[in-house]
């Protein structure tokens, strides 16, 4: 099962929790009442973050608070995680919370938690570290900010790379992934992969979050 839970705040990021075999946090933008609650009753195995920007991850401490033991899963933006100047809250004139742990480095691999498997992807562009999470027994893919339904993720704040953001949008396209798995992204809702806009024939760098 996967739940989706919106930030309040403006930027308007989601934060997916799954429940299967594992239990397991996608993003770390948003504690809802409702999450909150969820956290006190379950064991959360892992924590996912598909990049550093500080909308997705505001919220770790918090959350690591509630679940102490969980280990966090992160590609290239770890500096992200604790340097408002490179995670854009100096950029929207936010107050990040400080955030002090250990990441555990994601590289392009299968992981498996608790018979639960994930395979990651690496797509830089939007962050250097950007990182997209490919769930089989949910038929489920998230994917971050790299693409945002009929859009793409920014490239202007710091560490984005337009030519990075196109190269992993060909990669993505390339995917031996299924038409009908659901995408999942930072911002938005859901959509069917075979409806996903192939970038490489219209490229479009619209600048959203």
């Amino acid at each position: 099962m996967i739940t989706t839970f919106l930030s309040s705040a403006d930027f308007g990021s989601n934060t997916y929790l799954i429940e299967s075999t594992a239990n397991i946090l996608i993003d770390a933008g948003s504690l809802t009442k409702r999450l909150k609650e969820k956290l006190k009753k379950i064991s959360l195995d892992a924590i996912f973050l598909t990049h550093g920007h500080f909308d997705h991850i505001k919220e770790l401490s918090a959350i690591k608070s509630l679940q102490p033991k969980t280990p966090i899963y992160c590609a290239e933006d770890r500096d992200f995680l604790l340097s408002p100047s490179k995670n854009g809250a100096h950029f929207f004139h936010v107050t990040f919370p400080s955030f002090s742990g250990n990441f555990l480095s994601l590289k392009e691999e299968v992981i498996k938690i608790k018979g639960c498997s994930i395979q990651v992807y690496l797509f830089p562009g939007h962050t250097p570290g950007g990182a997209g999470f490919y769930f089989s027994d949910e038929n489920a893919f998230f994917l971050g900010d790299t693409v945002l339904g009929d859009s793409v993720g920014r490239t202007d704040l710091y560490g984005g790379s337009n030519h990075q953001l196109m190269e992993s949008l060909k990669k993505i396209s390339l995917l031996p992934i299924k038409e009908n798995t659901l995408c999942y992204f930072g911002h938005g809702e859901s959509m069917l992969f075979c409806d996903i806009p192939d970038f490489r024939q219209d490229p479009k760098n619209i600048v959203l979050h």
